[in-house]
Parts: structure tokens; sequence; C-alpha cells
């Protein structure tokens, strides 16, 4: 029974997803105090003063406090507690977030309220992250991930969230309906969750901003994580910019092409000054053609209305790079075929 323990951890799922824990120590009678704890996305702790009640089976919590940066946050839980002893539920919390929670039993009054400690679950939980690189997506692309996602989580909750002016977070069938007034966001994030008969926690999450684009999986099957992770990489293989027209990794991409041409054609020149000059200029060039291309090739484009937005606009990463890698590659060819007038400019300028 519910009212027989002190702890619960868990997690929660929806709008919003984390961690939870909720002690409520000492005897206690329904709507006794307590403490909630839940970790948020962005990885600070949230800590409210709740109520707790327990009767029968039933289990809820609910508690509000002003806290620093989200102004007055109300919460509230209730769930009931299955036999094998997990409280599964709804949350609700102000700003219209939603969704369903996850917790264990962790304490248990004995006599004397004495905490005795309930043997835990031996339960492995997988997780893996996948990184990607530069993105364009629309809002078509976000939808196809997400049907993608409900394939490989069959009854799963999938949320979408965009910011870009406003951020409202939805489910995936209100994704599809919203006509957005804005044609650009710069953040999305696709969110599947499946709670298991053993208890565990499917995740499936594809982030993408203008700092890193990743895709996350969570499980306790362990080839589950692997091989969907590498599925759903997949679904962006004609959004991702193509790795030759990319200037931050080693790989066959533009730089390392000047970099090749740059050793084949060095031992050309005689004198060694010259061959430094070829070298160093070269080298000069990567650096700014790096520089440059970090500098305008957006890490995500992601264009939540086409029909507010030019071709050029919706064009993202894939057009820039290729326009930039075009110019520094025919820089380098004129730069190469003309060194002898170069190092005759460098030799009278010194």
């Amino acid at each position: 029974m519910s009212e027989a323990f002190t702890a619960w951890a868990g997690n929660y799922f929806g709008t919003e997803y984390g961690t939870l824990f909720i002690e409520c120590p000492g005897d206690r009678k329904n709507d006794a105090p307590g403490t909630l704890k839940a970790k948020l996305p962005d990885s600070r702790i949230l800590t409210l003063p709740v109520e707790i009640g327990c009767v029968g089976d039933n289990f809820t919590c609910k508690g509000s406090a002003h806290v620093d940066d989200l102004g007055l946050v109300s919460l509230e839980l209730i769930g009931v507690q299955a036999p094998d002893g997990v409280i599964r539920g709804k949350w609700q919390a102000s700003g219209g977030h939603s969704g369903t929670f996850l917790l264990h039993c962790h304490g248990v009054l004995g006599r004397g309220s004495d905490l005795i400690e309930k043997p835990p679950t031996s339960l492995r939980v997988h997780s893996k992250r996948k990184v990607l690189g530069p993105v364009t997506v629309e809002k078509s692309d976000l939808e196809r991930i997400g049907k993608r996602f409900q394939r490989e989580l069959p009854g799963a909750d999938v949320f979408v969230t965009i910011n870009g002016g406003i951020t409202p977070r939805l489910e995936l069938s209100e994704f599809e309906a919203e006509e957005f007034d804005f044609a650009f966001a710069d953040f999305a994030q696709i969110h599947a969750s499946r709670t298991e008969s053993n208890g565990s926690i499917k995740i499936l999450v594809a982030e993408l901003g203008v700092v890193k684009n990743f895709l996350y999986a969570q499980g306790s099957d362990g080839a589950w994580v692997a091989g969907v992770l590498e599925n759903c990489s997949q679904l962006f293989r004609g959004n991702e910019l193509p790795s030759y027209l990319r200037f931050d990794r080693v790989g066959v991409g533009l730089n390392q092409a000047i970099l090749f041409f740059m050793i084949a054609f060095v031992s050309t020149f005689e004198e060694l000054w010259v061959r430094l000059v070829y070298v160093f200029g070269t080298w000069f060039m990567m650096l700014a053609l790096y520089w440059f291309a970090m500098k305008s090739i957006p890490n995500v484009k992601i264009v939540v209305n086409p029909s507010r937005a030019t071709f050029w606009e919706r064009s993202g990463a894939r057009m820039k790079a290729s326009i930039i890698g075009g110019m520094g590659l025919l820089v380098y060819g004129v730069f190469a075929t003309k060194i002898d007038e170069a190092v005759a400019w460098l030799v009278a300028f010194i």
C-alpha cells in the first residue's frame, strides 16, 4: 500500500521530461507535508514543498512555490499504485504543461517509524546519443520524424517543441494541424516515451538547435537502443550537410582537397623559401575558409512555414557551404597558379 512508504523516485514525461524524487519523512497522515525535487531538461533542479496524500492505492502530490526565472510554479500528480509497487499516473503544472509519471517506492515505515529500505529491483538502463552535423528541416520533415518515432515506439506519447517567437509544446497530431505565423524556429525537439512492462522507460529524442543537433535513445534493451539510434539517424540523411561540404572534420572534404593538392605540388618548387610561402599561404587559406564557413553556415535551419520564406532563406547550409567551398577552391587555384607572382610581390614588399 502506498501509505506505507516515505520516499519515491522515478521519471516524468510529456511536455517536459526528467527525473523525480519525493520525500515525506516521519509518521504522517493524509495530506502530509513533504518535498518534491524534479530535474528539468536544462539540468536545473526544481524544489517544491508539497502535500502528499496516500489513501489505499491512490497517490496524490501537489504544491506550489515561487521560483526564480520561472515565477509561480504549481504542480499536481495523481496516480495509482500497481501490485508491483510502481505508481503510475498523470501530472499537470502551470503554463499548460502535462504528461505522465512513474514512481518507484523506496522507503518503508516499520515499527517505531524506523525507515526500512525496500530491496531494490535490479534493472540496467542503456542510453546512447549520436551527434548530427548541420541540418536543414521543414515542418514536413519534423512530422515525418515524429511518425517514425511512433512506429519505433507503438503507443508512445510523441510531443514536438518549437521555439521561434513563441514556444508551443504540442502533441504530434496538434503539430501537424498547426499553422505557424512565423517562418523559422531556432530550436526543435521531438520526444517520444513509453513505459515497458518491467517498469523501465523507453525514450527517443531528436533535438535540433543552434549549438548542437543530436539523437538520444534510452531503454533497458541495449540492442534496441543501438539499433533504433542508427535507424533514426538515416531520417536526416537528406537533410544533413554532406561530409564533403564540412570544414570542421577530417575526411574527404574541401579543406582536405586543398591539403592534398598542396602536398602534391609543393615539390614542383625548387627553392625552399618559395615552398614555405606556398605552404604557409595554403595553411592560412584553409584557416580562413574554416572560419568563414563556421560563421556563415548555420548549425540548423528549421522552416516551420515555407510559404513565408524565400528560396534562398530555405536553402540552409547545403547551398551556402557549396558556394563557400567553390569560392575557396577558386581562390586557392588562382593562388597556386600565380605563386611566382605572389612571391615576387612579397619580395618587393619586404
